[in-house]
């Protein structure tokens, strides 16, 4: 485990620096500076970025190996033991949040086990499902219309929908501003979209806690944060509460 760690912290070190590299290069461009200096920030954009992929797994990648070895457990009635209610609680305050519409086209992002499109399904019209995960995509099909195995932040379906519900999925990506964007690309126009996230809360934190012994890592938010981060990918915050479990959703629209 210490092992894995190490490589986690030096990814993340190596993800770091690519990112000020981009900062560097976008700072260059707008100064004027030489062409040569412009190019060689963009050079060290592309070291830093192939440093970092050749490193480390995606976080987004381990998370889905970590479901993928969970699945055993939706075999039994109580998947997740005594958490269970205050699970369903949190996923009827999903629901009750996205006011599902009987012509809404949905698309369910990171959709687990299909428990909130079991909710969605009988009040709209089509329910598509993307998830990282393969196995989880299997137990979730009976509720779905179609499913894909990809990952959000780079998701481009050719297809616009009403209601995106998102849960649990900016917890694990690396870039949250690319995974917004897709988010946005994929609304219809006076579309809608719910986004669930781990808050920084006890309850966050101790799920933090436990997803690191598993080798991922989980980023906490809190309500400003998440309004914030959403307009800077032109969607609106119409609301953002805390749910239950350690939670907060928001409702975001199309700016």
């Amino acid at each position: 485990m210490g092992d894995l760690w190490d490589r986690m912290a030096q990814a993340e070190k190596l993800r770091d620096q690519w990112h000020a590299a981009v900062d560097e290069y976008e700072k260059a461009k707008q100064d004027g500076r030489l062409a040569s200096d412009v190019d060689a920030a963009f050079e060290k954009i592309e070291l830093l970025k192939g440093a970092y992929l050749a490193k480390a797994k995606s976080n987004v990648d381990r998370a889905a190996q970590v479901y993928g070895r969970e699945t055993w457990r939706y075999s039994r009635a109580r998947p997740h033991g005594l958490r269970e209610s205050l699970l369903a609680d949190q996923r009827a305050a999903i629901v009750e949040f996205a006011q599902p519409r009987a012509t809404d086209r949905v698309l369910d992002v990171g959709r687990g086990a299909g428990k909130i499109a079991a909710l969605l399904r009988p009040s709209v019209a089509t329910i598509s499902g993307i998830d990282a995960c393969a196995e989880m995509l299997a137990i979730a099909r009976p509720w779905l219309d179609d499913v894909v195995q990809a990952r959000l932040e780079t998701l481009e379906l050719g297809r616009e929908f009403d209601l995106v519900v998102c849960c649990g999925v900016l917890d694990f990506v690396d870039d949250a501003g690319a995974a917004l964007r897709a988010i946005r690309r994929h609304l219809a126009p006076h579309g809608r979209a719910v986004i669930a996230t781990a808050s920084l809360s006890a309850i966050g934190v101790a799920y933090a806690l436990v997803r690191r012994l598993q080798g991922v890592r989980v980023h906490l938010y809190r309500p400003i944060h998440l309004s914030r981060l959403a307009a800077t990918t032109g969607l609106r915050c119409a609301n953002v509460h805390g749910i239950p479990g350690g939670s907060i959703a928001a409702l975001l629209q199309a700016g």
